[in-house]
Parts: C-alpha cells; sequence; structure tokens
C-alpha cells in the first residue's frame, strides 16, 4: 500500500499531508524533522514540504528517495536541488532499489556529501547482491561522516565496523520494525563499536519519546538481561541526536544558552517520588515520556501550543482526503 499511496501524492495532498503530519508532531513534542519523501511527483516536492511544515512552525530537512521505480534523473536533480537549498542528506531509498550504475552516478553528483538511506531492514535485503547492503553502498563510496543509515536490523559485525569507521549515524525505527517483522536491532553491535544512535519512527506515528523507550527495552531484550543496558546510554544518545541536528541544520537545540533557539515546552507531571540530579533523566523517561502531557509549547521562542492546545489549526478539505482515497483504491487499497 505504501508504494501505490507514494505514487498518486500530488503536490497538493503532499502539502496537506505535511501539515497533518507536523501538526501531529507538535502534539508530541517534535518541532525538528529529518525525513524521506517519495511522492510521484517528483519536482519540488521537497520544498513543498519545507514550506508546509514552517507553515505549522516547526523545522527540519527532507530528501527525496531516490530509486529504480522513479525516474533516476529526476529523483537526482530534486536532491541536489535540495542540497543547494538546505544542504540537507542526499535521498535513496534502499540498495535493493537501486542498481551499480545509479550508485555510481550519485556518487559523481554528491561527491562524499552525507546520503540518507535505508539499510538492512529485512533479511531479503542481503539476498539481493553478494555484499550486504552498508559494504554495497560502501565499495561504490557512499557512505561518509554523518550519512544517515536507517533501521540496521541484520547488520553484521563488518557493517558495524564500517558504520563506525565512516562516523555514519545509525537510525532506529522500533516500532515499524516490529510493524514489519522484520526483527530487533543486535544490541551487542552498537555497544561494542559504540555505533552513534538516534530513534527514529519510519513514518509509523510521530512519538519519538515511545520510540527512545521502545529501543531502550529492546536493546534490553536483545541483551538478555534486565540490567544489560545502562539507561545512561539512551540519555547520552539523545544529547548526541541533538549535535547531529546542529551539524546537519545550523540550528543549535537542547540548551537554555546564547545562541541556542528557544525550542520548549512545559509539560504537566506529578512526581509520585523525589526528584534529585542523580534520577532527573529516570523521571523523564519513565514518567514525562510516558504521559508527554504538554501544557505549553515553543519554536524559537514562538508559542505554538498554549494550554495544551495547538493556537493555530488547520484543517484538511475532505475533498483532497477523499480524492487521495479514490486514488489508491478506495476500500481495495
Amino acid at each position: 500500500i505504501w508504494w501505490k499511496l507514494d505514487r498518486n501524492l500530488s503536490m497538493e495532498s503532499l502539502y496537506w499531508s505535511s501539515i497533518v503530519y507536523a501538526n501531529e508532531s507538535l502534539k508530541k513534542g517534535v518541532v525538528g524533522i529529518i525525513d524521506h519523501n517519495a511522492s510521484g511527483t517528483i519536482k519540488g516536492s521537497t520544498a513543498i514540504i519545507e514550506k508546509a511544515i514552517t507553515e505549522v512552525g516547526i523545522h527540519g530537512i527532507t530528501c527525496f528517495e531516490t530509486s529504480e521505480r522513479f525516474d533516476v534523473s529526476m529523483a537526482i536533480e530534486e536532491n541536489m536541488e535540495m542540497i543547494r537549498r538546505t544542504n540537507g542528506p542526499f535521498g535513496m531509498h534502499a540498495s535493493m532499489t537501486l542498481e551499480d550504475e545509479t550508485l555510481t552516478l550519485i556518487g559523481e553528483k554528491i561527491d562524499g556529501h552525507p546520503i540518507h538511506v535505508h539499510v538492512s531492514e529485512s533479511i531479503d535485503d542481503h539476498f539481493a547482491y553478494d555484499e550486504t547492503p552498508i559494504q554495497r553502498l560502501d565499495q561504490a563510496g557512499l557512505i561518509s561522516k554523518d550519512s544517515l543509515l536507517v533501521h540496521g536490523v541484520h547488520m553484521t559485525q563488518e557493517d558495524a565496523q564500517l558504520i563506525k569507521m565512516r562516523e555514519a549515524i545509525l537510525a532506529i525505527c522500533t516500532r515499524s520494525n516490529l510493524n514489519n517483522a522484520v526483527g530487533t536491532v543486535d544490541y551487542s553491535l552498537l555497544r561494542d563499536y559504540q555505533i552513534p544512535v538516534v530513534a527514529g519512527t519510519d513514518g509509523l506515528g510521530v512519538n519519538v519519546a515511545a520510540s527512545w523507550q521502545d529501543l531502550y527495552f529492546q536493546s534490553k531484550l536483545r541483551s538478555g538481561s534486565p540490567s544489560g543496558v545502562d539507561i545512561g546510554w539512551i540519555k547520552a544518545s539523545i544529547v548526541a541526536g541533538y549535535a547531529y541536528y546542529e551539524r546537519l541544520t545550523g540550528r543549535k537545540l537542547g540548551r537554555f544558552l546564547p545562541d541556542f533557539h528557544f525550542d520548549a515546552m512545559l509539560l504537566e507531571y506529578l512526581p509520585y517520588t523525589p526528584i534529585h540530579e542523580k534520577n532527573a533523566f529516570g523521571h523523564v523517561f519513565y514518567g514525562v515520556y510516558e504521559s508527554l502531557d504538554i501544557s505549553d509549547l515553543w519554536v524559537g521562542g514562538q508559542q505554538l501550543i498554549k494550554n495544551g492546545e495547538i493556537l493555530v489549526k488547520r484543517t484538511v478539505s475532505p475533498d483532497v482526503a477523499e480524492g487521495l482515497w479514490q486514488k489508491i483504491g478506495g476500500e481495495d487499497a
């Protein structure tokens, strides 16, 4: 259904889809987005997404998901235009949907620029070529510092070594991985090779706080011990995620310091046990993240949520939603 939905997205429906996603993100305290786009309308698609989320009041960067199911030259040009505009990572779908010639062409175009690509999501990805997806992309010279590699469920030790050596980032989309029944990431590889990670959603909802919780719990499961994962690893990864976002966007976040943007929120949270320096993150992780009851929220100093309500509400036209629904087959979708 996803590919069917993708190819039927017009500029209008893509715009409103982005508005909806940005609104839902706000409600979960997500004000910065890094994402893929794979709409059937290619030219101008990344700019229209940026326009929509900016109108809602949040920020971020998107790219086009280059693959053989699209006009490759158009997909590459859309990414290059995005890079000229925002300098975001070059978008690619996955190793299994990209021919060798396309990888070579992309490498020539981007000349070491970071990429954003799905890797080792399904075990089937490893059967398409002699090399693993990560090794194949690296042999094409495409994995560079700050490249965003998404999923990594079936990565090998050699893959983990490459990610660390190339200074790439692994985005782990826990709920998407479970939804697609592809498995969970091997925590021992993350630990042993000190791979930097961020938590994502892969478009399955917007609750990044829940994704961090799921990553912690699933990593415990893979470790085989309820005490096998230090919660400090999650805290350090979240802090490092702010630094990664700054490197990609130039936007300083996560601290109340000069030169940092005032992206902040107030939450309703009643602690039933004392809070002190040593257990503050535990309250955030197990308490605040669990309820995520946002009272007020600001982005760049502008208030977007007040008393639990989004101040500027945008409603999608039923005609747009119905039109897209009919395009993808209605009840048969």
